[in-house]
Parts: C-alpha cells; structure tokens; sequence
C-alpha cells in the first residue's frame, strides 16, 4: 500500500522496488541531497523507488573535540549554535582550529593561510563505504555534471533538481545497459553480434568442417549467427 501526496492510497501488487542508498552530510536538516531527490521521485514518472538514507551528523562527528575551534567550509545555519565555530568562506583570523572538511577544503586553506591545518574528513566519497548497491552521493570536486562510477552516480556539492534527476535516471537504466553489455560484445572487426556467436561459432564451425570433409555441401557461418540467437 502506497500513501501519496493529498492522502492519495493506492495499492501496488508484488512490488520490486529498485533501492538507491543515499549518501549525505547533516546539517542542513533535512539533509539537501536527501530532500531533493524525495522531491524529485515525488514530482516525476518513476518506477517504485525506495531511497535508503545513509546520514553522517557532522555535530557527532566534532563532539569528541570539546572546546577547541573549529573551521567548517561554510556556514550552515544549525552550525551556528556551536561554541567556537568558524567559517573557511568568510576567512577568519587564523585559530588554533581543526578543519571539518575535504581535500578541497584542505586546498583553499592551505592557499589563504599558508599551511595544512588538523582535518577531520567530510567528503562522502571518503566516509562511507560503498557495497555495489545503487548509490547517490555528492563531492565538490564534480562541477557540472555527474559521474557514474560503477553504480554510484556522483553529482555537484550545489546539484540542482534537474541534474538530480538525470543521476536517478542513469541509475535505474544500469540495469538495460546490463543486459545489452552481456548481450553483445565487441567483437575484433567492430561488428555488434550477439554473445552467443563468439563462444558458439568455434564449435559450430568444427562441425560444419566434419561435415564438409563427409561429402556435405551447403552452410556457411551466416548460418551460425541466425542460429545461434537462440542460445544467447
């Protein structure tokens, strides 16, 4: 059973969801990756979906670190409350600080101060480990599009709905390219056949050779293609 938007219910008969884990950082609550691509299986035709949320909490992350200042890339504004906290983007005055953030992060501060502070990892790519399911995540070091790697689709830091969308497009097709890519193989002449000549055609033409050497007289191995898509 499916609750909708305006408390629409309907009812979806063996249902097989494809599972996207999603990767984020909070705050912002909720976390912005997470929230658009809700809004964007909720405004767009999609196959059943189910998003699996994986949320780092960056105020956990610090806990350990007590009173000591810290530097985070921007502000974000549930960040604010915390004591001693300053922003790369706005370039405070240097402090006896901790970096919470990236290797860009690391970057920038090494350029505006002159030096590699203490760093704590925020960068998704790094905190979480990746199983081969179907995964969405984002990295500043993509700046326009997005990557497919595998099975993880990596947009912008600043990923817009659109380009959200084409991500969780690129992932539910995975499975079509799967299919073509065991389908068809490139063979050495640059033609597309099916798989199933390549491994079938060796064996085939074997006996079409014992054949010939009997006395038959007929075939060629435009015969083993036309066949040979029944075994693919």
């Amino acid at each position: 059973m499916v609750n909708g938007l305006y408390e629409h219910v309907n009812f979806i008969h063996r249902p097989q969801p494809v599972i996207i884990d999603v990767f984020d950082l909070s705050p912002p609550e909720p976390p912005r990756l997470l929230d658009m691509a809700r809004r964007v299986l909720g405004n767009r035709d999609f196959p059943a979906v189910v998003l699996n949320p994986h949320i780092q909490s960056i105020p956990e992350m610090v806990r350990h670190l007590g009173d000591r200042p810290i530097l985070f890339p921007c502000s974000v504004s549930q960040l604010k409350a915390m004591a001693r906290a300053f922003y790369l983007d706005e370039r405070p005055s240097r402090q006896d600080w901790v970096l919470v953030g990236c290797e860009r992060s690391r970057q920038v501060h090494r350029h505006v101060y002159g030096e590699d502070p203490p760093r704590i990892e925020l960068c998704p790519k790094q905190l979480f480990g990746g199983d081969g399911a179907r995964a969405l995540m984002r990295c500043c070091t993509v700046e326009k599009s997005f990557n497919l790697s595998g099975n993880v689709a990596i947009g912008p830091w600043g990923a817009g709905l659109s380009l959200i969308e084409e991500a969780v497009r690129a992932l539910l097709d995975l499975d079509a390219r799967c299919r073509e890519r065991v389908r068809q193989r490139r063979t050495p002449g640059n033609r597309w056949e099916p798989a199933g000549v390549r491994v079938l055609a060796p064996f085939v033409e074997g006996r079409l050779q014992l054949a010939r050497s009997r006395g038959w007289r007929g075939g060629s191995t435009c015969w083993i293609r036309s066949w040979s898509r029944w075994c693919v």
